[in-house]
């Protein structure tokens, strides 16, 4: 997700520690954030397997949104406009991921698209199954 109105970048990608804080204009950052994440962690995370369930991925999302909402707290400051932005995607999008998983997590039934057509199908039903393992017997 790129922003227009901020040069075409990402702002969330941005590691801000103790060290480059100043540099990238936010010497006070760490007087208001106590602890810092953006998507460079999250990437970082997800490649060493980081994250042991979805909640905790979600808490890490919401904690880079709040952390950008507090930080950039003037209403018209552009970065806040960009989490605000990104925060409703975050939510809509995190809704219909939950939905789906607890979908998939009921072992009864089994939601798959055929032509745009969503059909409930029982593990039970041995043809069903074939179709899944086409080796099952």
């Amino acid at each position: 997700m790129e922003f227009n109105y901020l040069g075409g970048t990402n702002p969330f990608r941005m590691v801000i520690d103790r060290e480059n804080c100043a540099s990238v204009g936010a010497p006070d950052y760490f007087y208001a954030i106590d602890k810092p994440m953006n998507l460079t962690n999250f990437q970082r995370k997800v490649d060493a397997m980081g994250y042991d369930s979805l909640g905790a991925f979600l808490q890490d999302v919401d904690l880079m949104l709040r952390n950008a909402l507090i930080y950039n707290s003037h209403t018209s400051n552009p970065y806040r406009v960009a989490a605000e932005e990104m925060q409703k995607k975050y939510k809509k999008g995190a809704k219909r991921t939950v939905q789906v998983i607890k979908k998939d997590m009921d072992p009864r039934h089994h939601y798959f698209t055929e032509k745009h057509s969503y059909k409930k199908r029982s593990f039970t039903d041995p043809n069903f199954c074939r179709q899944l393992d086409p080796n099952r017997r």
